[in-house]
Parts: structure tokens; C-alpha cells; sequence
């Protein structure tokens, strides 16, 4: 037997299950009713009573007693804010967003250069409140675990690019890169041109904010008309796009065991977008065996991205696990057992199929490497030693950086690992003479 009600007696049934929902109606009714104009303040106040996104549809569900004036909040936001609005909207904007409720509008600037509010708002959220019950969301906890680390990762990369050594492994590499090109007159890097690079690398990194999302958030607000939107990574610790470099975006509902290592991964992808540090096809060739093919100009700007999923699955080496000459000689040379390294080529093909290329693109190799210098305090002109790596390769130590990095190597065949080493600490600082201290002892 079905029980129909009167809107009126299910208004009453709401307020008698949580009185803070009616708190907040009655509040924006005062609101949207204020004698001298609309109170932007009071609107906005009134969500102080809203706590989740499933207290806001139940909520959203009130506008039908048209109280307000309106049938719906979409319908009150458009009407009783007008252009010189857009600081309250933004405001409107991160209370909802706290909640989980992604807000949504047009917006432009008027002949002084100054955001105006355009109205078409529109407002998302999950509605599957059973499934998203149990997901942690955006909350004070998470952001005060991250502001801070902010400050310290920004303090980072001020030192790595301010120390001398930084500036002329640059010059060092791009312009060994440019000459390896061939052009009849290549464009040579001098240090005014590295000093206006590093310059905008600074003021990037002294403009950074950090933007928090959950699972349960499609898309991150931007003060942007619908469909111009940036999708949230809910697989990502982090994320960042190139189209807002002010912002990192931090995921809430994952638990991230080095959080300072993260927001250093995601600042250099910032940076690369600006110029890289080394040479995109310095960092893949970093990887690939000798006599193996060097990545010309051409293959780098392709890159592994047009790979087959057949392509991804082979990888660099063709032989059987079992006589794979490279991976016993990789494990010899390590003082690994074999079988470890057979689960990370066994790991790299399976990683290579969900996205083919991601695992050694040059951008994300270039994050994991710096975030791993952080992790083992190495400074510029210092070396990664397979010592270091040696715990993570037997898994008794695990960093997903150190992971990516090591299923890179394992998916190019297990490049000898003094000479992979070596080259990757080349990256990083300009070697005078050939040593031995990445070897092991």
C-alpha cells in the first residue's frame, strides 16, 4: 500500500528529521525577501546549517513551496545576483563546495578588467548517497595536512632552482640537445634566456594554491560557464592542468603517505609545461639499453602515446621471462633474486595496458625522479646510488615514485643498473669526470 502525503506534511516530516534543514530554508527565505534588496550575507549564512550534500538536496527539494520567490535555488542565484555580484558568488561557490555541491557559471570581465557574474548557474552533485556515505571528503583535517606542505614544497623548489649547479646542467643539456638536432643555425641557450626560464619558473611556483576535491565531485568549480570544466582525478593523489597553473588539486579521499613528496611531483609538471629541466628525449633515453633505438625529435613528440595495446604488452624486451639474459644480469649485478624482478616486468606489462605510455612519459618521469631526490635527500650535484633503491626493488621499503620509476626500467628491458643510475643523475647535475659512485660496493 502506497502513502501519498501533502508537500506541506512532507516539509514537516523534514524538519522534525533534522531542524537544520529548516533553519537554513527559513534563513534563505529572509534572505531572498530582505526589504532593502537581497542579503547575499544571509544566503550565505544559512548553509552554515548544511553539512552534506544530502542535506542540501533535501534542501534544494523546499524551493517547490516557491517561499523564496523561486522554484528552485538555480532559479533565486540567477535572479538576486546581478553582474557586480561575482565575489559573493565565489564565496556561494566554496561554502557549497565544502559540502560537496559543485556550483557553476557564466562569468566575464567588464571595460575594467574586473570579473562579472553572467548568471546560467548550474549545480552537481552525487545524488547516491548510500555509496558515497563511507568516502572521506574534503575536511579541515585534509586541508590543514596540506597548507603547510605548500609553503615547504614551494621552499623546496626555490633552492633546487636557485643553486648553480641547477642552471648549468640546464644549459648543458638543452644546448647539447640543440646541437644533436642538426639545424644550420640552432638557437643556442644562453644564460639570459635561462635566467627569464627560471624567472617564470619562480613566479609559477610563488602564485600556487591548492584546490581540494573528493571522490564524490565530477569536476572541480572554476567560476566557469558550464561545460568548461576540469575533471576531477579520483585515482590521483593529485593533479594539476596546464590550463590553470596557479592551481594544485588535492584529493581528500585518498590517504597519501607523502604528501610533500606529491606536491613537489605535481609542481615540476607546472614547470615543465613552462620548459622542461632536461630535454624530453634526455629523460626517455635515460631508460632505453644500449643499442637499443635512441628516440629521435620525431618518436618524443609521438611518444608512447600512439604505442598498441600489443606494442605496450611486448615492451622492450622479446625474450621469455625465463631466459631473459638482461634481467639475470640485472639481478646479479643488484644482488637481487630474480623473481623479484620478474614480478616488476610481470607488473610493468600488466600497469602498460590501462594506459599505454603514462608508465615512462617523460613529464611523469621527470616528477617521479625529483620527488625521489626529495625523498632520499639528494641535493643538486649529489647521486642516487642502488643502495637506495635495492629496499624498494625487494619490496621491503614501498614509494610511488620509486614504483613508477623502477616499472619504467623494467618495462625497457632492465638497462644495467650502474648505467641507467648514472644517467639519471646526469639529469641533474653536469658530470666533469667519469666516476665510479654509483656502483655498488
Amino acid at each position: 500500500m502506497r502513502i501519498i502525503i501533502k508537500e506541506s506534511q512532507y516539509n514537516v516530516l523534514l524538519e522534525q528529521s533534522n531542524p537544520n534543514i529548516q533553519k537554513a530554508y527559513n534563513e534563505i527565505i529572509k534572505g531572498a525577501n530582505y526589504p532593502l534588496g537581497t542579503s547575499k550575507d544571509t544566503i550565505l549564512g544559512a548553509f552554515n546549517y548544511i553539512k552534506t550534500a544530502e542535506e542540501f538536496h533535501k534542501l534544494r527539494l523546499m524551493f517547490k513551496d516557491k517561499k523564496t520567490g523561486y522554484g528552485s535555488i538555480e532559479e533565486m542565484i540567477n535572479e538576486e545576483y546581478d553582474r557586480l555580484d561575482y565575489n559573493d558568488i565565489i564565496k556561494l561557490q566554496e561554502k557549497l563546495y565544502l559540502i560537496g555541491v559543485t556550483l557553476d557559471f557564466r562569468y566575464g570581465k567588464n571595460g575594467f578588467g574586473s570579473n562579472v557574474f553572467g548568471g546560467e548557474v548550474n549545480i552537481t552533485y552525487e545524488k547516491n548517497f548510500t555509496n558515497i556515505k563511507n568516502i572521506p571528503k574534503v575536511t579541515s583535517k585534509c586541508i590543514l595536512k596540506y597548507t603547510p606542505l605548500l609553503k615547504q614544497a614551494q621552499d623546496y623548489w626555490r633552492k633546487w632552482l636557485s643553486n648553480p649547479i641547477t642552471k648549468q646542467k640546464f644549459t648543458t643539456n638543452w644546448n647539447v640537445q640543440l646541437k644533436n638536432e642538426k639545424q644550420l643555425f640552432p638557437s643556442m641557450i644562453d644564460s639570459k634566456k635561462v635566467d627569464d626560464i627560471f624567472e617564470e619558473y619562480i613566479d609559477c611556483i610563488n602564485n600556487l594554491k591548492l584546490i581540494f576535491y573528493d571522490k564524490t565531485m565530477s569536476h572541480m568549480p572554476n567560476a566557469a560557464w558550464v561545460g568548461s570544466n576540469i575533471r576531477t582525478d579520483k585515482s590521483a593523489y593529485a593533479f594539476v592542468n596546464k590550463t590553470t597553473p596557479e592551481n594544485i588539486y588535492v584529493n581528500c579521499s585518498l590517504t597519501d603517505n607523502d604528501p610533500l613528496g606529491t606536491l613537489i611531483h605535481e609542481i615540476q609538471h607546472l614547470l615543465y609545461h613552462i620548459k622542461p629541466l632536461n630535454p624530453s628525449i634526455t629523460i626517455q633515453n635515460a631508460f632505453l639499453k644500449p643499442g637499443d633505438k635512441k628516440l629521435s625529435i620525431k618518436d618524443a613528440l609521438t611518444g608512447d602515446k600512439k604505442l598498441s595495446i600489443k606494442d605496450a604488452l611486448i615492451g622492450a624486451s622479446k625474450k621469455n621471462i625465463n631466459n631473459s639474459k638482461d634481467l639475470i644480469n640485472a639481478a646479479q649485478s643488484l644482488g637481487v633474486e630474480e623473481y623479484n624482478l620478474d614480478d616488476w616486468l610481470r607488473r610493468s606489462k600488466k600497469e602498460n595496458t590501462s594506459d599505454p605510455g603514462y608508465m615512462c612519459r617523460e613529464t611523469e618521469k621527470a616528477s617521479n625522479i625529483q620527488s625521489v631526490r626529495h625523498l632520499l635527500n639528494i641535493k643538486p650535484g649529489q647521486n642516487i646510488t642502488p643502495q637506495m633503491l635495492k629496499p624498494y626493488i625487494n619490496g621491503e621499503k614501498y614509494h610511488t615514485d620509486i614504483t613508477w620509476i623502477l616499472l619504467c626500467w623494467a618495462s625497457k628491458g632492465f638497462k644495467d643498473i650502474n648505467l641507467f643510475l648514472s644517467d639519471l643523475n646526469k639529469l641533474a647535475y653536469q658530470e666533469t669526470n667519469q666516476t665510479d659512485n654509483t656502483r655498488l660496493t
